[in-house]
């Protein structure tokens, strides 16, 4: 096996992983569901880090699969297990523990600012990533991380659940359509 397929497979191992952290925590909104405690606010950006997860996953097969170089290269594998888990923590963040499963929309709004600083934190370091890697361009995925990290900066200072709810579902909406481009390039 080469690196890139070695790479492929530990990417695979670490994005499975955060996807079970992600449907424990679906898991728990159904097992736990009543209408006084559910969060949309928690439904939908736990569905966009799933999306985005699966983005990066398609991005990386794709990469794989049309014989590019970045996956034979251990900086690349650096670079996409730092975002792995700047992901991850951002799940275990919005996930609530057994204790407090039962009440999402309270787990929300005592996390909600320690969650947005990771999202800030996470799309900082998706714009950061391209001039390190050598990349200048404006793709459509870098327009998708411009477009991301001003809603996250603004969602860390709105108070109103309704346009939070609004911003986050035009963030999953975004991940949704990246997930869509990257197939059709499959």
């Amino acid at each position: 096996m080469s690196f890139a397929e070695y790479s492929l497979v530990f990417i695979s191992i670490l994005v499975g992983y955060i996807v079970t952290v992600a449907m424990g925590g679906w898991g728990k909104l159904i097992r736990h569901f009543d209408t006084k405690t559910f969060s949309a606010l928690y439904l939908s950006w736990s569905l966009s880090l799933f999306f985005y997860l699966l983005f990066i996953w398609l991005w990386a097969f794709r990469g794989f699969s049309s014989n590019l170089d970045y996956l034979n290269s251990p900086s690349s594998l650096y670079f996409i297990i730092i975002r792995l888990l700047i992901i991850y923590f951002a799940i275990e963040t919005l996930t609530p523990d057994e204790a407090a499963a039962g009440n999402f929309k309270n787990h929300f709004v005592t996390v909600a600012r320690k969650f947005y600083i990771i999202l800030i934190l996470l799309w900082l370091y998706e714009l950061l990533l391209y001039p390190l890697t050598g990349h200048y361009d404006l793709s459509p995925r870098m327009l998708f991380y411009l477009i991301n990290l001003p809603i996250s900066i603004a969602l860390f200072f709105i108070r109103s659940s309704k346009l939070q709810l609004a911003l986050a579902l035009i963030c999953l909406g975004v991940q949704v359509y990246a997930n869509i481009a990257v197939l059709e390039f499959l």
